[in-house]
């Protein structure tokens, strides 16, 4: 099963291995997309869209008997070509995550082998390889994401995702990005205000939260941030204002410092366009630590 399914109105029952979790809430929920699992018990859909490159084609890659990708079907499609994904599917909407330019797609088959990330398949960013959606959330929006990664040993690490990149890179300022995740450290830049938190520069496997009641960086009851289900307060930065863009959401990469691209994994992502309580948001980040074991 997957970790969402039917269970009290307003709520979503929450799995692990085989086994009841509780429950989290279904409001607000506007994208659930992971590579690895199903997220919601109704989803019916595949997970990933693949290509591998010994002839180009490409084939959806579903969910096993257990709620888990299909690496059967993986592996047989993709042979011994790389596999790259163009595809990851929200499985409570349609604005997907994707890529269309084949030097941008991450990897999940490497010549024939399955990559891994918390010994689950996890696409690899690879300094470059970026996924892209229009948007789910603004910045102004009351909310709360969710995103499970690791970070390979690098002296940057890299970005994980940003939540208001904007379609034309060059013309505008590169200070309006949102949730950088950087090897250990969040840091969030929106107009020149920024929010900096140093969780430790250790490349490894991390759950990021990021809450926002508010439109405020200043406020510390407004915007919080969370490694690992631990709040970790703003280190540094200026306060200011979140400001809202008219951009796409990228994973894997940012623009804020020149552009930085991701060197590690991205599994499951979890954006609700409303401030979880403390409990809904406890709960999420523990049924994705107890999936992935990260801590």
């Amino acid at each position: 099963m997957g970790i969402i399914g039917s269970a009290f109105v307003g709520y979503n029952r929450v799995y692990g291995v085989g086994e009841n979790r509780g429950f989290i809430p279904t409001s607000g929920l506007v994208m659930a997309a992971s590579p690895t699992r199903r997220l919601v018990d109704s989803y019916t859909g595949p997970l990933i869209r693949v290509r591998e490159d010994g002839g180009d084609a490409e084939q959806d890659i579903g969910f096993d008997a257990n709620g888990d990708l299909d690496t059967a079907s993986l592996l047989s499609f993709c042979g011994s070509n790389m596999g790259y994904v163009k595809v990851i599917y929200n499985q409570v909407g349609s604005e997907h995550l994707f890529q269309v330019g084949w030097p941008e797609q991450p990897y999940i088959v490497d010549n024939g082998v399955l990559r891994t990330s918390n010994g689950k398949p996890a696409p690899f960013y690879n300094f470059g390889g970026e996924m892209v959606s229009n948007k789910v959330v603004n910045n102004i929006d009351d909310k709360t994401v969710f995103a499970n990664f690791e970070t390979i040993s690098n002296s940057s690490g890299g970005a994980v995702l940003d939540l208001d990149m904007d379609a034309t890179i060059a013309v505008l300022p590169a200070n309006k990005s949102y949730a950088i995740f950087n090897k250990g450290n969040a840091k969030i830049s929106t107009n020149g205000a920024s929010y900096i938190t140093t969780a430790g520069t250790a490349p490894a496997s991390q759950l990021m939260s990021v809450w926002q009641d508010g439109v405020s960086l200043e406020d510390a009851a407004d915007f919080k941030m969370y490694l690992n289900g631990t709040y970790i307060p703003r280190t540094s930065g200026t306060a200011g204002d979140i400001l809202n863009g008219n951009g796409k959401h990228y994973f894997g990469f940012s623009r804020a410092l020149g552009g930085i691209s991701l060197y590690g994994y991205l599994q499951d992502i979890l954006i609700y366009n409303t401030a979880l309580s403390d409990a809904n948001r406890s709960g999420i980040e523990t049924n994705i630590n107890q999936y992935y074991s990260i801590y």
